[in-house]
Parts: structure tokens; sequence; C-alpha cells
């Protein structure tokens, strides 16, 4: 027997550790347990869970009421660290936890039967942190000014934080009466918006806040709000009572309340029945709470309920039988409420009284039992818990090159829990490992061995599962070894080599090759060659890739470079002295050839990567070019060099230094660099013209360094001289410092003086630099810098002008040097004009013989007026009571600009002004009307006109005629092409006035200047009036009588009268009106005139 039982507790404890559904979790070590029952759980999502009730410690630790544990059962230090003291208590007085929830912030709400938290008075209800178990004392302040009076056996939240307590009390303070049900703001305080009005008349024991904020109230009333209710209702987000909740309820305590994600509703507690229908202690309801149907589920009370992750249902309490399933206080319901019956048959000896779904998915339980699945597990379990656990399919089925890292291989674990484990593993490549790494299989590692490998892993949770796959490992690539380094000369082309290679397919680009050589493959054989264009040692490397990972070749080519040669510096050798040597840098020679160009007992020696020139004497002053062959194992090179013989006074090339610029008393100089030539053998200062104190010197690799501070201002000459076996030589230079102050003195007096009267000119003595700003000048000063060389002997700032406004005036004037900045200020008083005039009200234009509109001047002040000058005759200037008048009318044109003197006691001013006369327009008398033919030439006219400056536009001359106009000449010319009378006016411009030049052209037929008609110019002859109405009176000289024919514009004889005597009136009454010709014939001669009937 006893064997029998060891093989059974052996077996059970195999499949304890392979695992299945609601087996215990033995890495959940729960010790010694709790000392009293646990009512109530909550899962946190680091994996923890809180346990609450009524015990006073954990695996023999204080803990009083409430205890976090990590997922392995110990204690959390976090809270012991924060607050906890071994030996003291969390809630106090017979504390009872009864509910625990975790709100969206992360804290912790704790209701149930407790005056205190830490000391901390907390009637019934606790915020506290979820990571070290601190109490929210701010929400304990809100709280307490309105504590419930008795139990809270259930808390929840609405969507905006709002807490909903469900319990025993009948009030929130006196004034706040809440039978049952109450709603606090986040805060703590009570929310008097909540309108439920309680009246419960039993204990409320759970209350539910569903997705739309409405609340599920459970317990063992008969009422609420009034409202028959037995144990189960639902009231609105604002505490009304729901009227769409139907049914009349059960009948006996709702003691547990879940909601599926279809809404449906899950009761639970020590009821048989719900509206009337058989329901034994479990009943589903639909959204609206109208029984879906009846159970007769269990037989005894069903205390708490946990909906997991796929919809199934853990099931805890007092009952030990479940319809054809045994479930002794605890089972597991599938979504459609039937017994799970993959889960393994659970047991306790004693009351299950919470349970709850941990975040890495195990089932926690708590309540009064010892024993759990035939385990001592005192008042709290975890148990093991799968969703269909099975494993998918490989990621990828790679394949890869040996001793290269493997990309993970995946395969996605369904149903498992966080102790999900590989069991073992074969066909796996050597170096690849598999794990359960994040919920998933892993498989990872770096393959050392090739081939195909068809892997297989078995895992368990609560229970087995195997993945299968493949993976092929693919040998490497392999490369010859290099061979010894390859020489060649640089610009000369190496001679071709190869290297070998095994299993490769390609190359990659060579890195690290001489420039100017390539490779190219071919059948596993690398070919160099080229022709280097660099020297130097070349360690490359070339890439070479197959089937599986590239390999790298790489070998060494040493590329020789040419021979180099550094052409010496001109050397300076002292004429007619001994010989100094040369030393000449070279690199990459192996001998020298014969030298060119050496004189004086002049050789040259290779000594390593110099060459050396020595010899017996230098020659007489003068230049020497010479060369020397190098030769080396590449290109060879020649060095080509200039000796120059000097005497002393080529010590110094140069003879004057570059002066450094001026800088400030205390600022050191800009460094003096002076070159000299390599017989230099030192420097010293002159001691006529030495440095300025604070100024020195350092001679080094022939080259003279003058630097330092000076201490004092002036411009002080310099002297630097040069020895050597040659003799001694000089250069000479200039050092400027500058001062450090600016204004020499006070600022200048000035003496007052009169507005727009010049000031003195008055000089500051100024030590040199800018005027940066001027601040209330007079307008006309100004204040100008004058040329300044230190010291203080010439220069400063001049003030000088003609002030053009008065008043005092508080001058500022910011200067500044190089050295420093200083600021001038004084005063200069500027007294105003005793007398002003205004200027001109007007400035005329009018013409000759016009009167102009007076004009007038306004004198401010006293003055006394003088004689105007510049006046146009005729025209005058008065005064009378400070006003002058200039009024009158002048004959002579012209442009007049007139002044007027007014002298005041502080300067005299001048009215001025300009007049312009205008000559008026003038054309000379009107001609006679100028009688022609078409197409016949016209004798010109010409008019004289006056004051003019041109003609406008003409109207009325006949085509053909123009009218031009040239210097008071106004001539009409041309000829007409067309046939009639024509008055012609042209406007003058220019001038004044409005005058027009007016005339009348006859302009006939041409058969009218035809008949041969010879005008006779010694008969003088008179007709008027002419224009004419109905008579016309003939006189003449010259003859004694006439005969007169009257012909018409289109040359139609119309009238004839003969023996008409001087004196004569002829009566043309029966003419039309209109233009004719009057032939005047007598025996002395012909006369054409022009006559015109109105």
């Amino acid at each position: 027997m006893k064997q029998l039982i060891v093989m059974a507790m052996m077996l059970f404890s195999a499949v304890l550790s392979f695992g299945q559904n609601g087996w215990n979790d033995n890495e959940f070590v729960i010790g010694s347990g709790f000392n009293g029952s646990v009512y109530t759980s909550l899962a946190l999502p680091d994996n923890g869970v809180v346990f609450g009730g009524d015990f006073t410690s954990y695996n023999g630790t204080n803990c009083q009421g409430i205890v976090k544990l990590r997922p392995d059962g110990t204690i959390d230090p976090n809270w012991l660290l924060s607050g906890y003291v071994p030996g003291a208590q969390n809630f106090s007085g017979g504390a009872t936890v009864m509910d625990l929830k975790l709100e969206s912030t992360g804290t912790i709400l704790v209701s149930g039967a407790f005056p205190s938290y830490y000391g901390v008075g907390c009637p019934n209800l606790a915020r506290i942190n979820s990571l070290n178990g601190q109490i929210d004392i701010a929400f304990r302040d809100a709280l307490v000014l309105n504590p419930p009076n008795g139990a809270v056996w259930s808390v929840d939240t609405q969507s905006d934080g709002k807490i909903i307590l469900g319990g025993d009390f009948s009030t929130l303070a006196a004034a706040n009466v809440r039978n049952g049900v109450a709603r606090l703001l986040t805060n703590g305080s009570v929310d008097n918006t909540f309108t439920f009005s309680g009246a419960t008349n039993a204990t409320v024991r759970k209350v539910k806040v569903q997705s739309d904020n409405k609340i599920l109230v459970g317990g063992n009333f008969t009422t609420i709000n009034g409202v028959a209710k037995n144990r189960i209702t639902r009231l609105n987000a604002d505490g009304t009572s729901d009227a769409t909740f139907l049914g009349n309820g059960a009948n006996n305590f709702v003691l547990d309340i879940e909601v599926q994600s279809d809404n449906k509703i899950l009761l639970c507690g020590d009821f048989t029945s719900y509206d009337v229908l058989l329901a034994n202690r479990f009943i589903r309801l639909n959204p609206n709470g109208v029984q879906e149907g009846t159970f007769n589920n269990f037989n005894s009370t069903v205390r708490t309920m946990s909906i997991l992750s796929n919809g199934s249902i853990a099931i805890g309490g007092q009952f030990d039988l479940f319809p054809t399933y045994p479930g002794i206080r605890f089972a597991v319901l599938n979504a459609d409420l039937t017994y799970n019956s993959t889960f393994a048959n659970p047991s306790a000896n004693n009351t299950v009284l919470t349970t709850c779904l941990l975040a890495d998915g195990r089932i926690a339980a708590g309540g009064g039992f010892t024993f759990f699945r035939g385990q001592a597990r005192e008042k709290a379990a975890v148990m093991q818990y799968c969703d269909g656990f099975s494993i998918g399919t490989a990621s990828s089925s790679p394949t890869l090159c040996i001793n290269t890292a493997l990309t993970p291989i995946t395969h996605a674990i369904t149903g498992g829990t966080s102790f999900t484990k590989v069991i073992s593993s074969t066909g796996l490549p050597g170096g690849v490992t598999a794990a359960v790494v994040g919920g998933q299989l892993s498989i990872s590692g770096t393959p050392t061995t090739s081939g195909t490998f068809n892997y297989s892993v078995t895992l368990s949770a609560c229970q087995a599962a195997v993945a299968t796959g493949i993976i092929i490992v693919n040998q490497n690539v392999l490369v010859s070894s290099a061979a010894a380094s390859v020489a060649s000369c640089i610009d000369v082309p190496l001679t071709p080599f190869t290297r070998t290679t095994f299993n490769a397919s390609a190359i990659g680009s060579p890195t690290g090759l001489p420039p100017g050589i390539s490779v190219a493959f071919s059948s596993n054989v690398i070919t160099f060659s080229g022709t280097p264009t660099t020297a130097g040692v070349f360690n490359y490397s070339i890439p070479v890739t197959g089937n599986c990972a590239s390999e790298i070749m790489t070998g060494t080519i040493t590329v020789r470079p040419d021979v180099v040669v550094t052409d010496p510096a001109t050397n300076y050798q002292c004429a007619l002295s001994s010989f100094i040597p040369i030393g000449i840098t070279v690199a990459n020679a192996t001998s020298i050839g014969t030298p060119t160009g050496f004189t004086g007992g002049m050789s040259a020696t290779l000594s390593g990567n110099s060459v050396t020139i020595n010899g017996t004497n230098t020659s007489f002053p003068g230049v020497y070019n010479y060369t020397i062959p190098v030769n080396g194992l590449c290109k060879p090179d020649t060095i080509f060099g200039t000796l120059i013989t000097v005497d002393a006074s080529e010590l110094i090339p140069s003879n004057t230094m570059t002066n450094p610029p001026a800088v400030c008393v205390g600022l050191p100089i800009d460094t003096i660099k002076i070159a000299t030539n390599q017989l230099v053998s030192s420097i010293s200062e002159s001691a006529t013209f030495p440095l300025p104190a604070g100024i020195n010197f350092s001679y080094v690799n022939d080259t003279i360094y003058i630097f330092g501070t000076a201490t004092a201002p002036g411009a002080t000459l310099i002297i630097m001289e040069a020895s050597s076996p040659c003799g001694t030589d000089q250069i000479s230079g200039m050092i400027e410092i500058n001062s450090d102050f600016i204004f020499a003195g006070p600022a200048p007096t000035f003496t007052p003086v009169c507005v727009n009267t010049p000031i003195t000119t008055v000089t500051q003595p100024f030590g040199g630099g800018n005027i940066d700003s001027i601040i209330n000048l007079p307008q006309g000063i100004t204040a100008v810098v004058l040329p300044f060389n230190p010291p203080l002997s010439n220069g400063g700032i001049e003030f000088s002008g003609t002030p053009t406004q008065s008043g005092t005036f508080n001058y500022t004037i910011y200067t500044s040097n190089p050295c420093t900045t200083e600021v001038l200020t004084g005063t200069m008083i500027i007294n105003a004009a005793s007398v002003s005039v205004s200027a001109a009200s007007a400035t005329p234009t009018v013409c000759t013989g016009s009167t102009i509109t007076p004009i007038t001047h306004t004198i401010t002040g006293t003055g006394s007026v003088g004689a105007a000058t510049g006046l146009p005759a005729g025209i005058t200037a008065s005064n009378a009571g400070n006003t002058i008048t200039i009024s009158g009318s002048s004959t002579i044109s012209g442009t007049y600009n007139y002044t007027i003197p007014i002298s005041g006691s502080c300067g005299s001013v001048n009215a001025t002004g300009t007049i312009t006369i205008i000559t008026q327009n003038t054309v000379s008398a009107e001609p006679a009307a100028v009688v022609n033919c078409v197409n016949n030439a016209m004798t010109p006219i010409v008019r004289t006109t006056g004051g003019a400056t041109g003609i406008g536009a003409v109207t009325g001359l006949p085509a053909g005629v123009s009218a031009s106009w040239n210097a008071n000449t106004l001539t009409i010319n041309g000829t007409p092409t067309s046939i009639g009378t024509f008055n012609y006016s042209i406007p003058l411009t220019g001038g004044c006035g409005t005058v027009n030049a007016t005339g009348t052209f006859v302009i006939s037929p041409e058969t009218a200047c035809t008949q041969g008609i010879e005008e006779n110019n010694s008969i003088q002859l008179t007709v008027f009036p002419n224009p004419v109405n109905d008579k016309v009176n003939i006189t003449f000289e010259g003859t004694s009588t006439v005969s007169i024919d009257f012909i018409d514009i289109n040359g139609k004889l119309v009238a004839t009268n003969t023996g008409i005597q001087s004196g004569d009136v002829i009566s043309i009454e029966h003419l039309e009106k209109g233009v004719y010709l009057m032939l005047v014939k007598s025996s002395e001669g012909n006369i054409i005139e022009r006559l015109i009937k109105q």
C-alpha cells in the first residue's frame, strides 16, 4: 500500500511539473500563507497580486488586512521599504479588507471595515499607491469630512474616475444620507450631483460599473429608490433608477456581478431562482436584466467570479458539486456556461471567496481554505491556466553560413503562460538553442556545424506541444595564404601575379590597393596588374563571396618611391672666407653623381638621407648655380642649388623694416619679423636708437623678432645691428605708441553770438581719435577732428560755423581712440535775432503795363527797412505797421530779383523775392487780300510780331500755303491748290495777351491768270469801302478814264462799266454776295483789285 501511495505521489508530482490547466503553480511559493481569510484579490500590470481580507500576517510577516505579492509569492519589498514596518499594523482594529479596485492612475482603492491605515484615520475606504502601498493623504483628508458610517463591501469607478461605493453604510457623515450606495469625486469628496436616494432596506454587497457608466447593484435588499428590486438592480450613471432594467430579481443574496464582452450580465450568490425561474446560485441575464434561461448549476453558495482571457469564467464558493462534473469550491465554465473539461478538477477544503486573472495568464484564488488541489495552500493559491495551448509554425526556414549569427526563428505560442518552458530539443545545429522569450519560442545562436538540420522542440505549459522547422548551414569561402610582399617602382608597370580562392563565386570592391593597380576574378583565381602611381606599403583587402558569407583576402604590395630631393635654400657665404658646409636633405637615394657648377674647391658627399657640400675657400662676391645628380632604386633626381658669396652690407636683405601698427600704451605691439641671411652670428639694438621701454627682441633661425608692451607713448626710431664673420649690417624702423588719454583740458568757453552770425573758431586740445557722435550742437555749428601726432603737439577738435538757431545748447561729444573713450560736454549760447522777415506772399508774373497784385513781407521784431533794390521801374516798396508792401506796374519786361534790407539790434535780414514782367504780343497790320490763281506760286507775305516766341495752330489758309515764325518775323508762303476765299487766323504764343495774325486769300481758277493781262504799277488805284454792300467809290491817278470788268471766282465776266473817272461811284447792287476781281483797264495799262460784296 505504501508503495502505491508513493508511486501515486510521484505520478502526481510529475504531472504537476509538466503542467495542466488548474494545477497549482509550484513556482508561486505560498509558504505558511495567511493566518486569516482572504476576501478579495487584485491583479496588477507587473504580474503582482494584492490580497485583502481579515488576516494579520503572511508567511509570519505582519501585514494586517492587505499585502502585495510578487509573481513568485514573496512580499513586494517596495511595500516594506515604503512604509511597512515589521511588527506594525497597516489596517487596524480588527480590520477586514473586502474589495480592491485599480484606478486608471495606477492607485488602488481599498474598501472594507477598518478605522485606519498606518495610523492614519480613513474609515472603511482608502486610496494607496500600487507601487509602494503609501496612503493618499489628500484623498483621506477629503474623505474624513464625509466618512461612510458602515462597512464598504464593494468599490468601482466610472470612466471619468468618479468612485462608486456599495455597503452597509447609511450616511456619509450626518448630513449626507446615502443608504448603501454613494458616489465620490476623484479627490474623495462626496459627489452631491449623484441623485441616488438610497432607501435600500438591506446590505449592498456588490457594485459593478458597466462600459456605459451605468451601475449594477447587488446584495440582499428588496427595494431601491423606493422601487421593488430583489437583490439586483441597475442605476443610470447619475444614480437614478434605470427603467430599462427589467425583471423582479433573485430570491436571496447576490454576492458578485460580472459583465461579459457582449454586455450580458453574470450573477452569483445564494439565490435559487430569478424571476421565479430556476437559477441555482448562478445565472446569466440579457443586457436588459431578463433571465437568459434556467440554470441548475451549483448546490451551494457561489461567492466570486472572474472572466478569463478567452471569455471563460472562474467560479469560487462553498459548492461541492457542479452537474456531471465535480468541482469542489472552484470550477471554470466556458463562455457558453458549459463546464471547461480541459481544466483539471480543482478542489479546496474550504470556501473560495475571491478569484482574479493575473497579468501573465495565471489564476489567483483566495478564501478560507488551507489545501488546494491536495497541496497545502494557506488561504491563497495560484493556478496554471492555458487557453488552447499550441505552437505556431516557424517564422522562417533560414539558409546561413557557419559561424554566422542566426536571425532568431520564432514560433508563436497560443494559450501559454509566463511559465511555459522548453522540455527538450533535437536536430538543432551546434551553437543554436531554443528558449521561450517574450511569450514566444525563439531559436537563436551561431551555428558551428554545416548541413541541413530538421529540428524538433517540445514545450510545456499546461500541456505539451512540439515546434518543428528546418535550418540550412553552408560552409564558408576560403582564400589562399598571402605570398611575400610584392615590390615595384612607382609609375612602372607591375609584373602581374595571382592569388587562389575556394568556394568563391565573385569578389567585391578591393580596398587598400596602390592607386593604378586593379584585380580581376575568374575561376577562383584573382589576378593583380597595373601601374602603381603612389609609393608606399599597401595592405590590401578583397572581399570574396560565395554561397556563404564573404571571406577577406589580404596581402601587401610595396611600391618603391623615386628619388626625392629637397632643393636647398639659397646659401650665403662670406666672400673670400672659409667655407661653411651645406647640408641638403634627400630621400630614397643610393648614390650621387658628379656635381656641376662648383667653385672654390667645393665637393659633395652622400650619407644616409643627406648630401653635404664642403670646400676650402669661397670666391669673390657673386652668384653660383650648381647641380648634383642623385641616384636610387627607382627614378633618379637632381639637386639644383645656388651659392651666393656676399660682403657685410648684404647680411640683412632689407634695410628698412615693416613698421607695426600703432598700439596703445600698455598693449603689446604686433611682433616684427626681420629675415637675415645665414651668416649673421648675433643681433643687437643700437645704443643711439634703442628699442622703447618694454619692447624686447630675440634672434631665432635667421630671423629677428621684436615684441613686447611699451610703457610710454611716442614714435621711436629704432636701429638693429647684425654681426657676422663678414662684418656688420643695420636695419631701421619706427614703433609708434598711442596715448591712453584724449582730452588735455576742460571744454572750451564760447562767447555768445547772434543767430546767423559766425562764431569765433575754437580748437579743443585732443589726444587723437575719432568723434563717434555729437549731441545738441546748434544747427550750423560743426566739430571736426584736426590732424594729430602724439605726443600732444598739434591737432584737436575744431568748433566753427554759423548758428541758424538760437538758445542755450548743452552739447555732448562722444569720442574714442584705439586706447580709450571720453566724453566732452560744454555750453554754447546763441542769441536770437532781433528782427526777422517772412518770405514773399507771392512771386507774380504779369504783362507789361499790368498792375501786380501787391506782394507783402511781414516783419517780426524791431528793425529798420532800407531802400529796395532790383525792383522793376514803376513798381515800389512801402513799409507800414511791420508790413512791407510791393505794388505798381511796369512797362519794361524782364525777371527782377529784389532785395529790401532790414536791420535789427542782433543782425540784419533781407526781404527777397522775384517779379517777372512779360512783353505784350503784337503783329503788324493785316495786308490787303491776296488775290491769286490756283496752282500759281504766291508772293510771300511777311508780317512783323513783338513779344511772341512762336505761333500756335494755323487755321483758314488755302491748301498748299503754310505759315512759319522766326525771330519775330511771320512768313506766309506757298502755292494754293484749292479755289475760294480763305480767311486765315494765326495765334501768337509766348508773349502776353491773345493776338492773332489774320488776313484773306482769294484764289481764282487758273483761267483768271492766263488772259495775258499785265498790271501797270504806275496807276494808283483806291477802292472803298471794301468789303462793300451796294456802292463802291473809285479814285485813281496816272490816267484820265478807266473801264472796269467784274469777274467772279469762277472766272466768269458778270459786269462791265466804262468811262469811269476818278471819284465816281459804281453801283453793284445787282451782284451776288461774294468775292470778285475788278479788272481796271486804261490807256496806260491794267490793274487787278479784289472786291468783297457783303
